[in-house]
């Protein structure tokens, strides 16, 4: 018998006993899998009988599961010629079924598998419901091929959750076999476009903005690699990937992925000259745009003095807009506060009609910040922490969370902070629940993230509410990707809610939310 055969039987068997009210957790059935593989790779050849005992010594966890396994492998006859007459009463609801969502697969039992049985499980898994993102993207990580059996959806979720190597590749998989040109547009559009740099120009691709796109986007993923090594040949890949870009842009059809590959171009141009130890195009990108750069560039630096340079590239940047390193006043309405002479003089030779501006000095009150930085959050948690370095004086705790809780005691400096946004790993699960546990005992916390739990524990909501019946202030900052049921219950306890867009002023947006929290 074959492995793929023995699996399949294996599968069948453990359906056909749920069917009947007999629960098998999908830990016992992946069980029974490794047992069968390993029994063929030891002994050249895994019989029928050989299979019938594996599954009776992993899937029949009492004597009545037993009696059923046994009657669907080899009917009545066998229960009588065993003294079993009779057999269990079917359906049997004696056993009480857990969710089959709940059960757990260790990380490692993935990394182990072989190919045709992480297929497998793979396929059992989605089958059965229990297919989470983040295990999906383990999986995909190690075999990029399993994104065509998973809907567009489903395969994007996941690839917010990988490595940038893989999901490029799980992109352009699933781009590929999109329906139409329209709709590998719409999945374009949807993504982080540096991600796009693996998508192939044939067919209705070829000669679109999608592909000027792409290439741009293979543009810069060759100059980070320049600028990592240092080997002139990616230069030289990157220059003829931004041409054949800005060519293609000259017909652009889609004025949107026109709009990002020009963008990417910019970003391309940026990086080949920090490689030559200029940074003078980098200073001009937005702030949206350069902290994602200087976050690669740094973890691929290995110069001492490039790393320093790219920090102190960052702080610049941070301190050139509105409301920046922990503002000490306010804005008052009408004639309340202190005149304010410069901004005063600057409105009135603006000759407006009301240029008399009036201040009051901002009470900085200490707080405590929770962000997520699992993979799923990292565009967005990048900017909270670069916005919390805005706002460096009023943190007086630091809470960074994925499955892992890490909590820095403050005040942190800006510095502090821009050190930790160029060298923090956005990756793991989600624990909101934990962080808020470990925040227990702060006035005032804000919270940066999409809500999202995706470990065992307690719904965030009412940790949260807990928090704020204890007289705790809560505020919350989330993407527009936010889980909605989550945050409608924690405005009904009274959580401040701020859900902002992905914008060029978002940085400040989010340091006056925490200065004012």
């Amino acid at each position: 018998m074959k492995l793929e055969e023995a699996l399949e039987a294996l599968h069948k068997w453990v359906l056909e006993l749920r069917s009947i009210g007999r629960f098998v957790s999908l830990a016992e059935e992946l069980t029974a899998a490794t047992l069968a593989e390993a029994y063929l790779n030891l002994n050249g050849g895994l019989s029928a009988d050989d299979l019938k005992l594996i599954a009776l010594s992993t899937l029949a966890k009492n004597e009545e599961t037993r009696k059923a396994l046994l009657l669907l492998i080899e009917g009545p006859r066998a229960l009588k010629d065993r003294g079993l007459e009779g057999g269990p009463a079917l359906p049997y609801n004696g056993l009480k079924a857990e969710p089959l969502a709940q059960s757990t697969l260790p990380y490692d039992a993935i990394s182990r598998a072989s190919p045709q049985r992480l297929r497998y499980i793979f396929s059992i898994m989605r089958r059965s419901g229990a297919l989470q993102p983040s295990l999906a993207a383990r999986m995909l990580e190690r075999r990029p091929a399993l994104a065509l059996k998973l809907s567009t959806s489903e395969g994007l979720s996941a690839t917010a959750l990988m490595r940038t190597d893989k999901a490029s590749e799980v992109i352009s998989k699933i781009i590929s076999k999109a329906n139409s040109y329209e709709d590998a547009v719409r999945i374009a559009k949807s993504v982080d476009p540096r991600l796009l740099w693996r998508v192939e120009a044939k067919g209705a691709f070829k000669g679109s903005s999608l592909e000027a796109l792409s290439r741009a986007s293979a543009a810069v993923r060759y100059a980070s690699l320049y600028f990592e090594y240092g080997d002139s040949h990616y230069e030289i890949m990157a220059a003829e990937e931004a041409k054949r870009s800005e060519e293609l842009l000259g017909r652009a059809d889609d004025p949107e992925l026109a709009k990002r590959a020009a963008d990417l171009l910019a970003e391309s141009k940026a990086i080949i000259s920090a490689s030559r130890g200029s940074f003078t195009d980098l200073v001009k990108l937005p702030l949206q745009t350069l902290v994602p750069i200087v976050q690669d560039l740094y973890m691929n630096s290995r110069s001492k003095r490039l790393r320093r340079e790219l920090q102190r590239l960052l702080s610049r940047s941070l301190s050139r807009g509105p409301g920046q390193r922990g503002r000490r006043f306010t804005y008052a309405e009408g004639s309340h506060g202190k005149l304010d002479v410069r901004k005063s003089t600057m409105m009135y030779v603006r000759l407006s009609n009301d240029f008399l501006v009036f201040r009051v000095h901002e009470k900085l009150k200490k707080k405590t910040l929770i962000v997520d930085v699992s993979g799923s959050m990292r565009h967005y948690s990048s900017m909270a922490l670069a916005s919390a370095a805005m706002a460096s004086r009023t943190i007086d705790r630091l809470i960074l969370f994925n499955d892992r809780i890490n909590a820095l005691k403050g005040p942190l400096s800006e510095g502090a902070l821009i050190r930790l946004l160029v060298s923090l790993r956005f990756e793991g699960f989600t624990n909101l629940s934990g962080a808020l546990l470990q925040a227990r005992g702060s006035r005032r916390v804000v919270v940066v993230s999409d809500l999202r739990q995706t470990v065992a524990g307690p719904r965030p909501s009412e940790t949260a509410c807990r928090l704020i019946k204890g007289g705790t202030r809560v505020t919350v900052i989330s993407p527009p990707t936010v889980n909605v049921a989550e945050l409608t219950d924690l405005s009904a306890c009274g959580a401040r809610i701020n859900v902002i867009e992905e914008d060029s002023v978002m940085p400040t947006k989010i340091s006056r939310i925490i200065r004012k929290a």
